[in-house]
């Protein structure tokens, strides 16, 4: 009984480590050089998720990765200031989609893991490998009278790769990834939201001063380009 209560504490010990986190492919490495505030707000907005076409309903787990990838990537670009859902209205918000899929070959491994080592696989420490695709994207909107309104949209697809020290790595310990996730997609979309900083620039006094019809008559006229991180 001894053993058995000392193999159970390590699980428990473990379970929120990992050997390894990687997010492919790697970023190039570009100096994009710092730019100065904008003075706009913005909110974490929606999330929406899908696993392998079938769409999932957030958890208030996966909100509160949202809310710290969120953050992180807001960090890092520095041009907005971030407000929580307290806050009466953001100038911005900030939608997530996540379309994730698990490969072939990960399910085969998933597959022959648990036939290997049935349910001792979710009470020992062993190692667990995860690998899930994902097709990112993230519109920054406004509110026009209540509606939605796009300003733009940013794109990346990645590749999670996870070698956890159990099976629960993943589902007890989610800010690590989100640490490792929020900074992989700030690096991955900076050059993209610099590269708009003149709209946004631009939409500050229209949104300060302008009527909703000057609003929607901006946007018109800087549709978004979708952007792709590379």
């Amino acid at each position: 009984m001894r053993c058995i209560s000392w193999i159970l504490s390590a699980s428990l010990l473990l379970q929120g480590c990992f050997y390894s986190i990687k997010l492919e492919p790697p970023l190039p490495t570009v100096d994009v050089p710092a730019r100065a505030p904008l003075g706009l707000t913005i909110r974490y907005g929606t999330l929406a998720q899908d696993m392998d076409g079938e769409a999932e309903k957030p958890s208030q787990r996966d909100l509160h990765m949202g809310q710290q990838v969120f953050e992180i990537v807001q960090r890092d670009l520095g041009l907005f200031s971030v407000v929580g859902a307290d806050a009466p209205a953001a100038d911005l918000y900030w939608d997530e989609r996540y379309h994730a899929s698990v490969p072939t070959g990960a399910k085969v491994v998933a597959f022959l893991y648990g036939l290997t080592f049935g349910l001792t696989a979710f009470l020992l420490p062993l190692p667990f490998p995860y690998y899930v695709n994902f097709d990112w994207e993230a519109d920054v909107r406004t509110q026009v009278e209540g509606q939605p309104a796009v300003v733009r949209t940013y794109r990346k697809r990645f590749e999670t790769k996870l070698l956890s020290m159990t099976v629960w790595g993943p589902l007890v310990r989610r800010d690590q990834v989100g640490e490792h996730l929020g900074s992989y997609l700030g690096a991955a979309v900076r050059e993209q939201v610099y590269a708009d900083y003149d709209v946004y620039a631009g939409l500050v006094p229209v949104l300060r001063n302008g009527s909703p019809a000057d609003v929607r008559r901006f946007l018109a006229e800087h549709p978004t380009r979708n952007a792709a991180a590379p």
